[in-house]
């Protein structure tokens, strides 16, 4: 018994061993990583002024490599600011930049290399807010990643957003806002899109106030809370959502406030907030509680006549 309880362990024991997958250590990827410690450049600008500033790019990888930096519109895909892809009015500033580097050889894993530029302000350059970019790229075939068996490249961009001084125009509005009249469960959000008919570039700041009926304050979004959107010159901005987590069964005077541009908008709405069997059983009961005053008018309405022809019998005698 013994001899054969320990021929069905071997057995399970070279089993296991021979249908066991091997497991490799993977070998670590040398793949370039880029990191930028800064990523946009808000700057106020005069002009004929000339600024210079820089921006730090970090080896995160683990090998070295090379990079090369050029001044470039802002590259697609960028919210709301496809129109700076390209020369505009907006996008002057591409022709104010230069660089006092663009090659950068062998930066080493952990080490950080400083991109230095100018930007020289024409005398004429028009108010209102400029925007272009410097990408920064590992050269084009310097690094292969081993383990994959290609050359890899990676490219990031540091964003320039400037503000010339002069006559400046900062107006705004709120261009589109949607406060639902029901909200059946869950939170309340109301939704609000903002838009810029100057020719600088704010942010906006969206709460909400929600009362009761009676005036009674239900909620105010948090104080550090609020909604910001960037939005650009003579555009719009994304739409952004403001919430007031699960309100209680009731009806409420729920008002937006947008503050843009150095003054505060408001949109009020009514809002609903209840299951959708709790508004079928209130229109069932208002529908009972019509026809049930409707019979009674009948009701009423036919007792009387009953009473006038007596009365009007009575007089014929």
């Amino acid at each position: 018994m013994k001899r054969l309880f320990g021929a069905l362990v071997a057995a399970v024991l070279t089993l296991g061993i021979l249908g066991a997958t091997p497991v490799w250590a993977e070998e670590p990827s040398t793949a370039p990583s880029v990191t930028l410690k800064q990523a946009i450049a808000s700057l106020k600008l005069d002009p004929g002024q000339t600024y210079n500033g820089f921006f730090e790019i970090e080896n995160s990888g683990s090998t070295p490599f090379d990079l090369t930096a050029a001044v470039e519109y802002f590259t697609p895909g960028a919210i709301n600011g496809e129109r700076f892809t390209s020369e505009g009015r907006y996008t002057e500033i591409h022709n104010w930049v230069r660089l006092a580097k663009t090659e950068f050889a062998k930066v080493q894993p952990g080490a950080t290399q400083r991109v230095d530029y100018t930007v020289e302000v024409p005398v004429d350059a028009p108010a209102g807010s400029q925007y272009t970019g410097i990408n920064v790229a590992v050269k084009s075939g310097d690094v292969a990643d081993e383990a994959l068996g290609v050359v890899v490249s990676q490219q990031i961009q540091y964003r320039i957003y400037a503000n010339v001084s002069g006559e400046t125009i900062t107006r705004g509005d709120v261009s589109a806002y949607n406060i639902p009249g029901w909200v059946k469960s869950g939170d309340l959000v109301t939704s609000m899109a903002v838009k810029n008919d100057g020719n600088t570039d704010f942010t906006a700041a969206g709460r909400l106030v929600v009362k009761s009926l009676f005036g009674r304050e239900i909620y105010r979004t948090p104080e550090g809370e609020q909604v910001i959107t960037f939005v650009f010159p003579e555009g719009e901005s994304e739409v952004i959502e403001l919430t007031m987590p699960a309100p209680k069964i009731g009806i409420y005077r729920v008002t937006q406030l947008t503050e843009l541009a150095g003054r505060v908008i408001e949109k009020t709405g009514l809002v609903l907030v209840a299951p959708i069997w709790l508004v079928v059983v209130a229109i069932i009961g208002l529908l009972a509680a019509v026809a049930l005053i409707t019979i009674l008018i009948v009701r009423l309405v036919k007792k009387q006549r009953n009473y006038d022809k007596k009365d009007l019998h009575s007089a014929s005698r």
